[in-house]
């Protein structure tokens, strides 16, 4: 995808919504119903990682409206920075190589909600190894 369909696709999307892309697009987790679980209680649907395990149950996770959440989507790269922009209520945040180029930015009204959209960028353009 390109930056801008990914940016089209993101403004159409739900919080929950996007909260469900970054998990499959960053961290490759999948939604998984386990209603035997203990915690199933809660909910019963779950994200789990590649190896089948466990990583959190659906509704807990909230890294588009939860800045800890977010900030765990930041550590999967290499680099990155968030600032508040002066002078107005939008925040950016951008992705960066070893060497220390730019291969992703994004804005935001919220600050986790720009660490998400750089982070779906540079997946999902491929500009960012893992």
């Amino acid at each position: 995808m390109t930056r801008g369909e990914i940016i089209a696709k993101w403004d159409g999307m739900a919080p929950r919504e996007r909260d469900a892309w970054v998990a499959e697009a960053v961290f490759g987790w999948r939604k998984e119903e386990r209603p035997n679980s203990p915690e199933s209680e809660y909910n019963a649907w779950y994200w789990v990682n590649s190896s089948g395990n466990v990583e959190v149950p659906v509704n807990f996770f909230k890294p588009t409206r939860l800045l800890d959440d977010a900030w765990s989507v930041l550590e999967v790269f290499y680099a990155y920075i968030v600032k508040r922009n002066d002078g107005v209520n939008h925040y950016f945040a951008a992705i960066k190589t070893d060497e220390g180029a730019f291969v992703s930015q994004a804005y935001g009204e919220a600050a986790p909600e720009a660490m998400c959209l750089a982070a779906i960028i540079a997946r999902l353009t491929e500009e960012v190894a893992a």
